[in-house]
């Protein structure tokens, strides 16, 4: 082998080492990265990740209008406020407060939330004065959520025609039931990033909601 092939050679195995040296480098500072942050800052991201939660949320869709021949609305959905909760955030001390605003009893309430975890309902389609009231409290896990309400400006002189729908929207009675499928909507997903006192911190949607299809009577 002569000079200039032993040098190419030598200088081969010099780049291998190097490389090899600094593959080796850069897994000990990974490794000494994660035994700082499982040993050192494990309570850090352990109370950040309990201050966050992330839930994802059914949200409702409108049903389709009813018409009649002429046009006129017989049946539509309006918006109306609901309150809900994640029962496990809601401090006991505030359990009182918030019964009264929404006009419970207070002992009724605090069996039911003790008796539960995770998303619970606590009333539903209030009026919007109902709503803020709660609101205005800023109770941990608490929020307003809003949802459909059916409205039938003829009041009951369509009933028996049109039927009705319960508090979920699903028709159970006349035009609601038989045609169900064509009115009713399709919910959307929501993914909500919560802190540690219920307030949103980041919402994006998995699946918007979608309406229903009118329907006209002829």
């Amino acid at each position: 082998m002569s000079r200039v092939q032993k040098r190419a050679e030598w200088m081969r195995r010099r780049r291998l080492e190097f490389l090899l040296a600094l593959v080796v480098l850069m897994a000990l500072l990974l490794g000494l990265r994660a035994a700082d942050l499982q040993l050192f800052h494990r309570g850090s991201l352990l109370q950040k990740a309990v201050a966050q939660r992330e839930d994802v949320l059914k949200i409702p869709a409108p049903r389709g209008d009813i018409l009649d021949a002429q046009g006129r609305v017989l049946a539509a959905s309006v918006r109306v406020p609901s309150i809900a909760c994640f029962a496990e955030e809601v401090p006991k001390e505030a359990v009182g407060r918030l019964a009264r605003a929404l006009e419970l009893e207070p002992k009724r309430l605090a069996r039911r939330l003790s008796a539960r975890s995770g998303f619970v309902w606590l009333r539903r389609q209030v009026p919007p004065e109902m709503a803020r009231r709660v609101q205005a409290l800023d109770v941990p896990g608490v929020q307003v959520i809003h949802e459909w309400r059916r409205y039938y400006p003829l009041g009951a002189a369509m009933g028996p025609v049109l039927g009705f729908v319960d508090i979920d929207g699903k028709g159970i009675e006349g035009i609601e039931f038989v045609r169900d499928r064509w009115l009713a909507g399709h919910p959307g997903r929501k993914v909500v990033v919560r802190d540690a006192k219920g307030r949103t911190l980041q919402a994006r949607w998995l699946d918007e909601p979608r309406p229903g299809r009118p329907l006209r009577l002829t």
